[in-house]
């Protein structure tokens, strides 16, 4: 029998809060996302990215629902990788910040005045190859809007 080596454990994935994005959104909220100002967001950080398609992922927004809503006291919950923000340079941390603000959406209850507070989709979707053969051709495209390719 042939004896396989022992896989070593994974590190754990370490959680805290994260001062630097927050300050970002703090900047950018203002500017660019004033529905979102009475909204509560939780900053943290992980150590390690996760991975979607293979691909590690940077950061995501979360809104708290169900169990989580009963830890978390915010209507939004913004997780960034430590372990690709470190590969960043400012600008592209503030780009980070800034798409994930984007994907926040707060509209006003005409009945009550009350902020209603959601995640959407980015509205583009691309692959790297389709964009260099074609470039951005869908801009401007409302059409595209109303439907999805999957």
């Amino acid at each position: 029998m042939k004896e396989t080596a022992a896989r070593p454990k994974p590190e754990p994935v370490i959680y805290d809060r994260h001062e630097s994005s927050k300050e970002i959104a703090d900047r950018l909220i203002p500017k660019f996302h004033a529905e979102l100002a009475t909204a509560r967001f939780e900053f943290i950080c992980r150590s390690k990215a996760s991975k979607a398609g293979g691909r590690p992922v940077p950061g995501k927004i979360y809104k708290p629902g169900g169990w989580s809503k009963f830890l978390v006291d915010a209507d939004y919950v913004l997780e960034i990788a430590l372990d690709c923000w470190n590969l960043l340079e400012p600008n592209q941390r503030t780009a980070l910040v800034d798409h994930l603000l984007s994907r926040c959406v707060g509209t006003e209850d005409e009945q009550n005045g009350e902020m209603k507070f959601s995640i959407r989709p980015p509205e583009v979707e691309e692959f790297p190859e389709v964009a260099e053969r074609h470039g951005f051709w869908h801009a401007g495209r409302s059409a595209l809007r109303q439907c999805r390719v999957s």
